[in-house]
C-alpha cells in the first residue's frame, strides 16, 4: 500500500471526529414516575433500560436501571407535577414490586464551578415550583435564594459544610424530594472547588427521620 493511501484511514477517524462534535448523539430519555410499573418505564423509555441494570425479581419484584453514560434526560411524567431535568450522566432507580420506588440523578454531565452549578441548580428549582411542589414545612429556608446576595451567602455555606439541602413535597400526593448542591472536588478553594447538583425523589415513607 502507498504511504497516499496508509494515511486514508485516520483521515476518515478524523471526519468522524469532526461529525460527532458538531452533531453529537441525541439524548435518549428516561420516562418515569413513581409508582410506575418497570415495564411500563421500559416500554416509554428510549433509554436501553433492560441492558442498565436488574429486571424484577420473580420473589420481592426488586429491581433497578442504572445510568452511567452521557445525556441521558429523566422526564417524570406526573400529570400534574411533572417536569424535565438536565441531561445527566448519573442516575440510580429502584423498583420494589415491580413499581418504582426511588429515583437519584445528578442531572447534569459534570460537576462544575460554583457560578456554572448554581446556574443548573437554578434551572431545576424552577422547574419543580412550575410543577406545584413547595418547600417542606421543616426546611430552614423554604427555596434557594438565588438572588446575588442569596449566592453569596450559599457559596460561604458550601464553603463551611460543603453541601446544602431542601426538601420539596407534592402538596396533595405522597411525595417528597431532595434536591442538593455539593462540593465534590477541590472543596477548601473557592476558586477551584467544583460541584454537583443532586435531585433523589421518593415517597413519604422513605424519610423517615422527620416523622411526617
Amino acid at each position: 500500500m502507498s504511504a497516499k493511501w496508509m494515511w486514508l484511514p485516520v483521515a476518515l477517524l478524523g471526519i468522524a471526529f469532526t461529525v460527532f462534535l458538531v452533531n453529537p448523539p441525541k439524548p435518549t430519555v428516561l420516562v418515569v414516575d413513581i409508582d410506575m410499573s418497570y415495564d411500563e418505564v421500559v416500554k416509554r423509555s428510549s433509554y436501553p433500560t433492560r441492558a442498565h441494570g436488574m429486571a424484577p425479581t420473580a420473589d420481592t419484584g426488586f429491581a433497578t436501571i442504572d445510568v452511567r453514560e452521557p445525556a441521558v434526560i429523566i422526564k417524570f411524567v406526573d400529570p400534574r407535577h411533572g417536569f424535565e431535568l438536565p441531561p445527566t450522566t448519573f442516575a440510580a432507580l429502584t423498583f420494589g414490586k415491580s413499581v418504582l420506588e426511588t429515583i437519584s440523578t445528578s442531572p447534569m454531565l459534570e460537576a462544575r464551578r460554583f457560578p456554572e452549578a448554581v446556574e443548573i441548580l437554578g434551572q431545576v428549582q424552577a422547574r419543580f415550583q412550575a410543577g406545584g411542589w413547595v418547600p417542606w414545612v421543616g426546611n430552614q429556608n423554604g427555596w434557594y435564594d438565588l438572588s446575588p446576595k442569596g449566592r453569596k451567602t450559599l457559596r460561604a455555606e458550601l464553603m463551611r459544610y460543603s453541601q446544602s439541602d431542601q426538601f420539596l413535597d407534592v402538596p396533595k400526593r405522597n411525595l417528597r424530594s431532595l434536591l442538593r448542591i455539593k462540593c465534590v472536588e477541590h472543596c477548601d478553594d473557592p476558586d477551584d472547588a467544583l460541584y454537583l447538583v443532586d435531585v433523589s425523589i421518593g415517597k413519604k415513607s422513605w424519610y423517615t427521620w422527620d416523622g411526617q
